[in-house]
Formats: structure tokens, sequence, C-alpha cells
């Protein structure tokens, strides 16, 4: 439980009735053991981790990590609003720069032309 205590700050946005996780464990201590961490917010998609490493311990680390992730890519990408390099600004004037999709701005001038050598 202390190893998963690290996604507390990733779920502190939900309320505690919107979130249930299940740990758990197939085949332990064999060969194909595997451990399974999913969440299931209300109103989003199941999120799962898992990792088929021996060591019981590291497996942990490796969902919770898995976990933070997928947490964290969910946030960003429902609440857009608070990633300033997904927000687009209404106040692009003409021939500025505009941000591409991926948040980069790309800035295409026209090409000069070289000077001729005769």
């Amino acid at each position: 439980m202390r190893r998963l205590a690290r996604l507390d700050a990733q779920l502190a946005r939900y309320r505690a009735d919107q979130v249930d996780m299940e740990l758990s464990v197939k085949d332990r201590g064999g060969r194909g053991q595997r451990l399974t961490l999913e969440c299931w917010i209300a109103g989003r998609p199941r999120l799962v981790a898992s990792s088929a490493d021996h060591d019981l311990d590291t497996a942990v680390s490796r969902v919770r990590e898995g976990m933070r992730r997928q947490l964290d890519d969910t946030a960003t990408r429902r609440e857009p609003r608070n990633n300033r390099l997904l927000r687009r600004s209404t106040r692009t004037a003409r021939g500025t720069p505009k941000p591409e999709p991926d948040g980069l701005t790309v800035d295409v001038r026209p090409a000069t032309p070289s000077p001729e050598v005769h």
C-alpha cells in the first residue's frame, strides 16, 4: 500500500466515490507471474497497468509508474485548459505563426531567391 500511495496526488482531483482500483496477481511466484492494476474513474475509460516482473516489489513500482503516466495523460487530454501548450489563442493575428495541433509553433517564411552566380 505504501508503494501505491504515490498515486494519491494524481487521484486527488477526483472525489473518493468516483475512483475504484483493483490490484491482482496471477500465478504468484511462478514463471508466468503477472501483476495488474486497474483503475475506474466515473465517466472515464478504464485504465490498466501491468507487469510481468518476477520481483513483486519491482512489479508494484512498475504498475504504479505506468498508472501515474496514464492518469497524467488522461488529465492532460481531458483538461487542455490547464496545459498552456494545448491552448489555442483566439487573438492570433494574420501573418503571425499559428500553433500546430501538437502545441509547437511553426513559422514558415517564403523562400528568398538566392543571388544568381554567373
